[in-house]
């Protein structure tokens, strides 16, 4: 019986790890090949590239390493920390937006025209999000509900900031 324990705990994917001294867990999505990633600060499911889909984005895609997801995360808590102008002229102020850790997260990694990496983070507020688990398996596009959802690029190699919307009331 100690032994099928072992065998069970050893096959669990759900670890919990570090990067920068926060620690994280990452857990398959099942049936997806996305990856759902909890720490105490956010949460969100990276989601895999594939070539095949119909997006401009996914032609020149990537899947965002969970390293590329914590430098993100730093470069967005920055963004709003010194309530920056975006590198397209939008401001990104946290009053806009419930606190960060209200929302989890969709992870899309692409390229932009320089070739730079791009994580695409679409936010969505966690009691809007936790009535359906759809969100964890495709790319979820609202038009409304005000600040229960907004959206914002994050450049890694500029470690800038832009296209940060908040979507309008219904």
């Amino acid at each position: 019986m100690l032994f099928l324990a072992l065998i069970l705990a050893s096959c669990n994917t759900n670890h919990t790890r570090k990067i920068d001294g926060q620690e994280y867990t990452a857990t398959e999505v099942k049936g997806s090949g996305h990856v759902f990633l909890e720490t105490k600060k956010f949460s969100g499911v990276i989601f895999k590239y594939t070539a095949n889909e119909s997006s401009s984005w996914d032609s020149t895609g990537f899947t965002p390493t969970i390293e590329e997801i914590f430098n993100a995360e730093r470069i967005f808590q920055h963004c709003l920390e010194v309530k920056k102008i975006g590198s397209d002229g939008m401001d990104i102020e946290l009053k806009r937006i419930q606190h960060p850790s209200k929302y989890y997260r969709q992870y899309v990694g692409h390229y932009n025209a320089k070739g730079e990496k791009i994580i695409f983070m679409n936010c969505m507020a966690k009691v809007v999000a936790s009535t359906s688990d759809d969100w964890k398996q495709r790319k979820k596009l609202v038009r409304d509900g005000g600040n229960n959802y907004f959206s914002i690029e994050i450049n890694i190699e500029s470690q800038d900031c832009s296209s940060f919307m908040v979507n309008m009331r219904s």
